[in-house]
C-alpha cells in the first residue's frame, strides 16, 4: 500500500500541470489524506507486530519490518513535508536518506543481541524460551546466551546447550 500510494502521488504530481490555486489545493488535500491514511495503516501494522513480538517471541522477520515501518513513516512525513514546500524533487534524496536510516539503526540494534535480550526478557516474564530459535542467530548472541547455561533450568540448558557447542565446535574449526 505504502509502495502504490507513494508511486501514484508522484506519478500525479509528475504528470498532471496545476495552474491555480485551487487546484494545486485539491491535489494536496488528497494526497494528505492518502498519506495520513497510509500513515494510519503503518501504525496499525506497527502495533500489530508488537502484539506478535509479545505473544510468540522476537525474529528477525518481526524485527526487520518493524524497523523498517518507522523508518517508512519517516519518509512518509518528509514526503507530505516536500509536497507542501512543492520540493518533491527532493523525493529521492530523502529515500535515500531513509534507506540510510534503516541500515544503520538496525546496525546500532544489532538485531541478533537484541532479540536474544527481548526472548530472555519475554522469559523472565513467564513465556516460553524458544531456544532453537536462539541456536540459529549469529555469534553475536552468543555471549548473551551462555548465561542460559548456569542461571537458568536444566530444560533450558538442555534446549540451549547443543547450540551453543556447535558454535563453539564451528568456532575451533575456524583455526
Amino acid at each position: 500500500v505504502s509502495l502504490i500510494t507513494l508511486g501514484l502521488i508522484l506519478a500525479i504530481d509528475f504528470v498532471t500541470h496545476r495552474e491555480t490555486g485551487g487546484q494545486q489545493a485539491v491535489f494536496l488535500v488528497g494526497s494528505s489524506l492518502m498519506i495520513g491514511m497510509t500513515i494510519i495503516i503503518l501504525v496499525s501494522a506497527f502495533q500489530r507486530m508488537q502484539l506478535y513480538e509479545w505473544a510468540y517471541g522476537f525474529t528477525r522477520m518481526r524485527v526487520y519490518p518493524h524497523v523498517f515501518m518507522v523508518w517508512l513513516a519517516i519518509l512518509f512525513a518528509a514526503f507530505l513535508a516536500m509536497l507542501l514546500l512543492r520540493r518533491v524533487r527532493l523525493f529521492a534524496t530523502a529515500a535515500l536518506i531513509a534507506a540510510i536510516g534503516f541500515v544503520a539503526t538496525l546496525d546500532v540494534l544489532n538485531p541478533d543481541v537484541f532479540i536474544v535480550r527481548q526472548n530472555i526478557q519475554r522469559y523472565h516474564a513467564g513465556e516460553d524460551l524458544d531456544a532453537e530459535y536462539l541456536g540459529t542467530l549469529s555469534e553475536d548472541a552468543v555471549p548473551d546466551l551462555i548465561p542460559l547455561l548456569h542461571d537458568y533450568g536444566t530444560e533450558t540448558q538442555d534446549a540451549i546447550g547443543p547450540w551453543l557447542r556447535y558454535r563453539l565446535d564451528q568456532l575451533d574449526s575456524r583455526r
